[in-house]
């Protein structure tokens, strides 16, 4: 699904905005935060996980909906999607193509799209080119390599990001051609970016995404398309009938955007020969650099996607106050909660906390890179101080952060919800304890400006029975990146997302220290379906020792 919007429609400016009355504030698992785009296909909203993470949820619009063919075709496309994964796509992590409105979640990818950077900062230099091509190709390699061809790849469904460029929205193209709804006005909406054979409404493989990455990499250079602008019938002959404008594009690349533009699909360069042509001949490695002017655009949406993580905790907050009574003037109660139900909200929280936080700080010091070295690995306090090796070796939090290829250096930030100072440690009653004290105070404290490390890393945090939740985040790697959280020796919680990852595990601090057996029932009083830390993994092979 497309996010291309104009203007006055949300998310037109790229950056995610609040939602409105009408749109839902839950769907599926996920809290919606805010829209991040909408337009003739239906709306992107901006959703986060218990444990939160954030997610793009891709909603379609009801009346696109009504035939069976539709949803049948949307099943298959998404059970395909879900075998994408790489570093230039945007992941799916669930779907419900059966429900009234089929939707689907992705990973959020914060950046502003190639339209986008585009029409802010005008074209692309030849080494952001070459860097945008190879990892387009590297992009098409993963998505054809599951079976499914792009179909609309368009400067509104790439991307630009910390770490290269993202192809999103592949696999709905195609189920939306099932619909009879899908006019001509509709197809050709978009037809500087389509290959001829689209266009005479023939079958589209994946050579045909070659020829819409070549349309894209002349965008890039020239700022215009290559068939020239106008009503979209008289930008589809041309695609069919004529030669393709070429000036403006680096004579290095010039080759290779015109093959790419052939109008015989079989003549058309592979992906893999596309990453060949783009990577031999040169004396450095072609890889992606950001500019100033990209680093603040991200950082601009970092900043709004804080601030609906804000509004939204905020509205959550509201919505666990307990009414007074009418006629009666009291103080804020404290809500009486189970175990349970105290440890979700601590956790929630202080995910909420966490992933802004870090990511904000990380594409600050991207945009002004610190002077100061990375952090080792060794003995931290919660708010971020290097000490000597605690005197108390059991009673400690270990953080581990991985990457797909080590060394990588990335931002690492941790937070702790514990029992506000003076307030007695004292769990929330449930409601069959009549009379019970009320929940105790809790506040966050961490390493909120976090810190840059070099992957792998290990941190040792120690902690006491005031500790309810731990959470760590890191930011900022080229692949995937895995956070891990483990209480002594024993790993607690575990999660791994490209780039940026976040985990957080509650746990009576208490009980958890004293050596108590921690069934799922004493450490949060839940079932293990309801808990909310994160589904556990092992910890990649070399990772088990402090350090």
């Amino acid at each position: 699904m497309s996010i291309e919007t104009s203007p006055g429609t949300p998310g037109a400016t790229g950056a995610a905005v609040p939602l409105r009355p009408e749109d839902p504030r839950h769907l599926g698992p996920y809290r919606l935060l805010g829209i991040l785009g909408s337009g003739g296909m239906g709306t992107v909203y901006l959703g986060r996980t218990p444990e939160g993470e954030k997610v793009a949820v891709k909603v379609v619009r009801l009346d696109l909906t009504g035939e069976q063919e539709f949803r049948e075709r949307f099943a298959r496309e998404v059970d395909a999607a879900r075998r994408v994964s790489g570093s230039h796509t945007a992941s799916l992590v669930y779907a419900d193509p059966h429900a009234r409105q089929p939707w689907m979640a992705t990973t959020f990818v914060l950046g502003p799209s190639l339209r986008e950077t585009i029409g802010e900062t005008g074209p692309l230099d030849l080494t952001t080119l070459r860097a945008l091509g190879l990892g387009l190709a590297e992009g098409l390699t993963t998505i054809h390599g599951a079976g499914l061809v792009h179909r609309d790849l368009k400067p509104g469904n790439v991307l630009l990001t910390t770490g290269g460029p993202r192809i999103i929205d592949f696999g709905i193209a195609r189920a939306l051609e099932a619909t009879a709804l899908t006019s001509v006005s509709q197809v050709l909406g978009t037809a500087s970016y389509m290959s001829p054979e689209q266009v005479r409404g023939h079958e589209a493989g994946p050579a045909s995404d070659i020829f819409s990455l070549g349309c894209l990499l002349a965008y890039a250079a020239t700022g215009t398309s290559p068939f020239g602008s106008g009503p979209a019938e008289s930008v589809a002959y041309r695609v069919v009938h004529t030669e393709p404008d070429l000036d403006g594009i680096p004579p290095e690349l010039r080759l290779l955007v015109h093959d790419c533009l052939a109008k015989d699909p079989t003549t058309r360069p592979t992906p893999q020969q596309i990453v060949q042509r783009l990577t031999h001949r040169t004396t450095r490695p072609v890889t992606w650099q950001t500019t100033p002017a990209l680093n603040t655009m991200i950082a601009a949406r970092a900043k709004a996607v804080r601030a609906l993580e804000a509004r939204s905790d905020a509205e959550e907050t509201e919505e666990l106050t307990p009414l007074a009574e009418p006629g009666t003037r009291t103080r804020p109660a404290r809500p009486r909660t189970t175990r349970s139900a105290t440890l979700k909200v601590v956790t929630a929280a202080l995910a909420g906390l966490l992933l802004p936080v870090g990511v904000w700080t990380l594409y600050d010091r991207l945009a002004n890179p610190p002077g100061t070295s990375v952090a080792p690995d060794g003995w931290y306090t919660i708010e971020g101080e290097r000490i000597a090796a605690d005197p108390r070796p059991d009673h400690f939090v270990e953080i581990v952060i991985t990457t797909a290829t080590p060394g990588e250096q990335v931002l690492v930030g941790y937070a702790a919800t514990v029992v506000r100072e003076g307030e007695a440690v004292v769990p929330s009653p449930r409601p069959s304890e009549p009379g019970g004290a009320p929940g105790v105070d809790t506040v966050q404290v961490g390493n909120e400006d976090g810190f840059l490390v070099e992957t792998p890393w290990r941190g040792r945090i120690p902690v006491d029975e005031r500790v309810l939740a731990v959470g760590a985040t890191g930011s900022g790697a080229e692949g995937e990146i895995t956070c891990s959280i483990s209480v002594g020796d024993e790993l607690v919680a575990s999660a791994t997302s490209p780039s940026t990852s976040s985990c957080v595990t509650p746990f009576e601090g208490k009980e958890l220290l004293s050596g108590r057996e921690r069934g799922s029932d004493e450490l949060s009083g839940t079932s293990p379906e309801d808990s909310t830390a994160p589904t556990k993994k092992s910890v990649p092979s070399g990772e088990g020792d402090g350090p």
